[in-house]
């Protein structure tokens, strides 16, 4: 990611509930819209603007038949969001929700660190952008603006110990822990040599010290080829398969694909085991929390929307 892409994604800090206002705050001014909210003009422009970050990020995306139908997918979801934000920002307004400067000279400092407080960078960056330190500083408001109107709405979510415990008790099996297998491995791209190295093993070397010695696999050869534990799904299928035919301590046969040719030792096995409701607790209680609070978000959403009158332009 390029560095001055980073300040289109330097704001996601939301609550977790909302992957709402994720979308950057845009608003542009004349032209043509795609609705209007309470009078307020949605610009056709803001939407193309997400677009066109998208086809930056990943060319060619939008490309054929299925592109055109993924680029609308997309041409809504930003429509709907822009809406959606502009609800929140008018029952901001209408509430008296204010953002102090304080806030956003902090936010702005976080975005000035990752060009290493480097203030001639930062506005070669803003400025690639079409913006200035000051509108940049508008946007970080706006931003922080239906963020904070957001939390006033769900942030009182509370999730009780019964309901943790009920939904642990209905759903068990969704709270364990599946086999997971320690594997070493020795990845070597010649043939050839690999029958060497597994006959050596074979015949006695020590598989760590031939793995350190001989493996091509830069991520893991210093460690002895030990890769740690893992599901036995997380393999390519033809190492997945090689090591669900070994009993702990063996070695496998070479093993193909396309990276080269592996040996693979199993070192240990997890059997499967149902997690405890102590080990469980603070994942449920999260999720439920997060459950509730996009319920209410959700719901919140449509209040506004009988608030206020949103009319799509044709």
């Amino acid at each position: 990611m390029k560095r001055w892409q980073i300040l289109l994604v330097a704001l996601a800090g939301v609550v977790a509930v909302v992957a709402i206002i994720s979308l950057f705050v845009v608003r542009g001014s004349g032209g043509e819209t795609v609705a209007t909210v309470n009078g307020v003009p949605i610009p056709k422009a803001d939407v193309e603007e997400q677009l066109d970050l998208i086809k930056e990020q990943q060319p060619g995306i939008f490309d054929g038949e299925k592109g055109k139908d993924l680029e609308k997918s997309y041409r809504d979801r930003f429509k709907e969001q822009l809406i959606t934000n502009e609800l929140i920002r008018q029952d901001a307004l209408d509430r008296d929700i204010k953002v102090s400067k304080k806030d956003v000279d902090e936010k702005f400092a976080q975005v000035s660190k990752l060009f290493n407080d480097d203030e001639k960078k930062l506005e070669e960056a803003l400025s690639q952008q079409g913006m200035t330190p000051e509108s940049y500083k508008e946007r970080i408001r706006e931003q922080l603006l239906l963020e904070k109107t957001v939390n006033k709405e769900v942030e009182d979510i509370t999730v009780s110990d019964e309901e943790v415990q009920e939904e642990y008790d209905k759903n068990k099996e969704s709270y364990q822990e599946p086999e997971q297998v320690r594997v070493s491995d020795i990845l070597i791209k010649d043939e050839e040599e690999a029958k060497k190295v597994l006959a050596s093993i074979e015949g006695g070397a020590d598989f760590s010290q031939q793995a350190k010695e001989k493996s091509e696999d830069p991520a893991s050869k210093d460690n002895g080829g030990d890769l740690g534990f893992r599901q036995i799904n997380m393999f390519p299928p033809a190492m997945g398969e090689a090591i669900g035919a070994l009993s702990v301590g063996e070695v496998s046969k070479l093993v193909n694909d396309t990276s080269g040719f592996h040996i693979v030792k199993l070192e240990d096995k997890k059997e499967a085991r149902q997690r405890s409701f102590e080990e469980s607790n603070e994942e449920i209680l999260q999720r439920l929390k997060l459950e509730k609070q996009r319920s209410k978000y959700l719901a919140y959403i449509e209040t506004l929307k009988k608030k206020f009158k949103v009319v799509d332009s044709k």
